[in-house]
């Protein structure tokens, strides 16, 4: 999964990366057969989300970029019991929608700038508004945003901060965020098959 082999060593080389892989992918999907180009098809650095009508369409569309360049190849994960991590989303598809939530790693290992370290407090509260930010604007429902806040909680309470002082910061956001504003309601998509692929030069690991 990564573009080392595209002299990332350089300062220029991620720009230079971009620049060869936005040009590539727009010719390539350009020039893809309708039969099983992707609905959707957004990239990140060297991460790829794709949507399909069908879920046949993911091999072969696979097969068809790993033809286009003899010093890339392209790998892919399917969703798997309706869900598919992308980044730091967890993507959970639900017949006509989707959902999602904070995705986490296995190798987790909860722990965070303890409330004891030798830090400026202003850091410390810092990290807690920032996961708080982060889960509000991943998940896509009251009910996963409600799970996130719990798990941040704990987590916070387990590297030594008090209940209340998440609590308060968990306030203040929710107060700030709506302030002002109306809630509207999700528009329902239509029935998809999630696809997530990765791009890396011939040779690397």
């Amino acid at each position: 999964e990564q573009i080392d082999g595209l002299g990332m060593g350089l300062h220029h080389s991620p720009t230079l990366a971009k620049i060869f892989m936005a040009h590539h992918e727009t010719k390539w999907l350009n020039e893809c057969p309708l039969g099983f180009k992707p609905v959707l098809y957004r990239r990140y650095v060297d991460d790829c989300f794709l949507l399909f009508k069908h879920e046949s369409h993911a091999n072969k569309f696979l097969n068809y970029l790993n033809d286009k360049h003899n010093n890339i190849r392209f790998t892919c994960e399917l969703e798997n019991n309706l869900k598919l991590p992308f980044l730091d989303i967890l993507i959970t598809r639900d017949n006509t929608s989707f959902c999602t939530s904070v995705f986490r790693k296995q190798t987790f290992t909860g722990m965070a700038i303890s409330l004891f370290s030798h830090c400026d407090f202003k850091y410390k509260l810092n990290c807690i508004k920032t996961l708080i930010c982060r889960g509000f604007r991943i998940c896509s429902s009251f009910h996963s945003v409600h799970l996130e806040f719990v798990f941040l909680k704990n987590f916070f309470k387990n590297n030594g901060y008090p209940h209340s002082l998440i609590d308060k910061c968990v306030c203040k956001f929710l107060k700030d965020s709506f302030q002002g504003c109306q809630i509207s309601t999700a528009r329902k998509k239509r029935f998809l098959y999630l696809f997530a692929i990765f791009w890396v030069p011939i040779g690397e690991t």
